[in-house]
């Protein structure tokens, strides 16, 4: 978890369910591609542009944690773990979207 989030835990819950929503709404649409010319394919679009949204603040949010790790000399150790985070949580995303898996406990 990134400082940041530790203070408001509010937006992990909706990015979870994000995920697997979109995971759901991919299976359905593999297994009934017609679908994606209605109501599924715009619910799918719409739960990618806000999980791609989600995963843009989630790397700011990274970015300025490290950039305040950084200007304490101590914490150096500590940015780097942060950005080791951010990145994958960018590529768990960007897998877990791409493949329709929505299992939040793959790594």
């Amino acid at each position: 978890e990134l400082p940041t989030t530790k203070k408001d835990t509010s937006g992990i819950a909706r990015d979870k369910e994000l995920v697997a929503m979109s995971g759901t709404i991919i299976r359905v649409l593999k297994a009934q591609p017609e679908a994606f010319h209605g109501t599924m394919g715009l619910f799918l679009l719409t739960t990618l542009d806000d999980a791609s949204r989600n995963a843009a603040l989630c790397a700011n949010t990274g970015t300025l944690d490290i950039v305040k790790g950084l200007l304490e000399p101590p914490k150096a150790n500590e940015a780097t773990r942060i950005l080791a985070t951010v990145q994958r949580c960018q590529k768990t995303v960007a897998v877990r979207l791409s493949s329709g898996n929505s299992d939040s406990s793959t790594k």
